[in-house]
């Protein structure tokens, strides 16, 4: 696979919705087809960011019939292109097309600013000053030129406006749509060749250059400073004014020659414009200066018409001296065609040669390479409507981009139903399955539990032993433990209690330390009740069976008629 890396001059835009666009045919491919007036020709690329190759190119003329009939050069058309999807020369189901016709006109206006409201009544008001239309039976289309706008004295707007007749997007787009394919754009010629010389670099941004489009029946002149559209202009010479040169009956040497309209052809192919060198070299038994001499007065005629056109750029325009023509188109393939202008133009004259940019064409077995090579200039067209620029002029109606979308959405809405059931099916199977090994590994720990049930009755009776112990313990300990000496203690209440206390609750709490609440009452005969029982409390402190004394309370007895207390006092016993 040959490829060739470029410099894009552009970035795409909508990156999204063209990806989703590319997923419909075949990935990475794009396909172009150029409706001439003398033919059609279809190319297909396959592209990735910065790399073009050839994957299909096909060319064929228009039958003279068809030339002369509306109704039989669109069905030349549809059967052509049918033919090349079903022989799979052409695999995308993307394409650009180009439209050329003399019935489409082209406009450089200069506005003032207005409102986006008023803007597109407006143009078309200018427009139609400049180029008269039928509003019925045209459709005027235009894009801002804004990089002009900023260089513009005044503060102007530079439009570039294409009045197109409807009837041949109609026809371009329902030959497409005939045959199935997504329409990524529809061109006039002279939109999609504006980048070619930037492509091809033959010239720079930094170039001030014109392009000449010769096709079959019409021809337009562009001017560009830095890649930007600044001059317009129809030629009003092509490809049939040269053939029409070259119909002639000639009487030479008393044998007279006629020059029918397939020799006329087959002269510009294989002589075309003869220099004075070769003036006397023969093609057959026509001298070659009889045929520089019939196209001659043709091609003054453009000489003439181009040499107005560029001197009225450079002089009333205040545009820069033009040094670059390029030619285009069908009828640039004439020999020697750029060599007559250059001479007479002063300015250095080349074919853009269009076909270098992309590498692949002799790996096209079925395409014949010699004629394509010769004949590769009306190709300019269609593969520049490839190469992406996004300010060109899309002549499709809003209607077809709204369908196209809606056809998108729902092809994304199936490809999204599919994805949310093959997701639920997934989910399903993901959960059922994880629901299965749940239920096998639930039934293995039944299973081992079963196998445990002797061992977990064994640990039941062995704890249930065990707390029996325990409480056995406890009890044997509570038993054998030190107590307290009950017939010592209450002996020393008799030895250390005065006269005149008396004991109404001796209460035992047990604890680490054992310990006694005392309630009595203290109402002495001969002393002071203060005294009594201080002389208590203090034998209590006193004795060794006690210890850490705590009078708890002490209240005066109000209905007594002697002295008396009540007391609570609380002490632990030593043991």
């Amino acid at each position: 696979m040959r490829k060739l890396a470029i410099e894009r001059p552009f970035k795409r835009r909508n990156k999204v919705f063209n990806r989703i666009y590319e997923g419909l045919g075949s990935p990475g491919r794009i396909a172009a087809v150029d409706f001439g007036s003398g033919g059609i020709k279809i190319i297909e690329l396959e592209k990735s960011k910065t790399n073009y190759r050839f994957v299909s190119l096909l060319y064929e003329e228009l039958t003279p019939e068809a030339r002369k009939s509306p109704e039989l050069k669109k069905e030349f058309y549809r059967n052509f292109i049918r033919q090349a999807k079903e022989s799979k020369k052409i695999t995308s189901l993307d394409i650009f097309a180009v439209i050329n016709s003399p019935q489409i006109a082209s406009v450089l206006l200069e506005i003032p600013k207005v409102s986006s409201s008023d803007l597109s009544a407006f143009i078309k008001t200018q427009t139609s000053k400049q180029i008269p239309f039928d509003s019925e039976q045209n459709e005027v289309f235009f894009r801002i030129n804004r990089a002009a706008s900023k260089e513009s004295k005044g503060g102007k707007i530079k439009v570039v406006s294409v009045v197109v007749p409807k009837i041949l997007i109609d026809e371009a787009i329902d030959v497409l749509k005939s045959n199935a394919f997504n329409i990524r754009g529809v061109f006039v010629a002279s939109e999609a060749i504006d980048i070619l010389p930037l492509y091809t670099k033959a010239a720079s941004r930094r170039d001030t250059y014109a392009i000449l489009d010769m096709g079959y029946k019409c021809s337009f002149l562009n001017i560009y400073r830095g890649g930007i559209l600044e001059f317009i202009r129809s030629v009003n010479v092509a490809g049939e004014h040269l053939t029409a040169s070259l119909l002639r009956t000639l009487t030479i040497d008393d044998k007279k020659i006629i020059i029918a309209a397939e020799d006329a052809e087959r002269l510009k192919q294989e002589c075309g414009f003869p220099l004075d060198e070769e003036k006397e070299e023969f093609i057959g038994d026509l001298k070659k200066s009889y045929i520089q001499a019939m196209l001659k007065p043709t091609l003054d005629r453009i000489i003439n018409e181009l040499r107005r056109s560029l001197n009225y750029y450079s002089h009333f325009l205040g545009g820069r001296e033009i040094k670059k023509l390029f030619i285009t188109g069908g009828s640039a393939n004439l020999l020697n065609l750029d060599k007559y202008l250059e001479n007479n133009l002063g300015v250095e004259v080349s074919k853009i040669a269009p076909l270098k940019i992309v590498k692949g064409i002799e790996e096209l077995s079925y395409t014949n390479q010699e004629f394509m090579e010769a004949a590769q200039e009306s190709m300019s067209a269609c593969l520049g409507s490839v190469l992406y620029n996004p300010r060109r002029i899309n002549l499709i109606p809003k209607s077809l981009l709204l369908e196209q979308r809606l056809n998108v959405f729902k092809i994304a809405s199936a490809i999204l139903v599919v994805l949310v059931g093959f997701m639920s099916i997934l989910f399903y199977s993901l959960t059922f399955g994880q629901i299965y090994s749940y239920q096998r590994s639930l039934k293995k720990v039944k299973s081992g539990y079963a196998k445990l049930a002797p061992a977990e009755r064994l640990i039941d009776k062995y704890n249930k032993l065990k707390a029996e112990f325990r409480q056995k313990k406890s009890m044997i300990s509570s038993v054998i433990n030190r107590q307290p000496l009950w017939s010592a203690i209450l002996k020393e209440f008799t030895n250390i209690t005065p006269e005149g206390v008396v004991f109404k609750e001796v209460l035992l709490k047990n604890g680490k330390v054992k310990k006694l609440l005392i309630k009595g009452e203290v109402y002495p005969l001969y002393t002071t009740v203060d005294v009594v029982f201080s002389q208590f409390i203090t034998a209590l402190a006193a004795s060794p069976f006690f210890s850490d004394v705590e009078l708890i309370s002490r209240r005066q007895d109000e209905y007594s008629l002697n002295p008396k207390i009540k007391f609570e006092i609380g002490v632990k016993l030593v043991y």
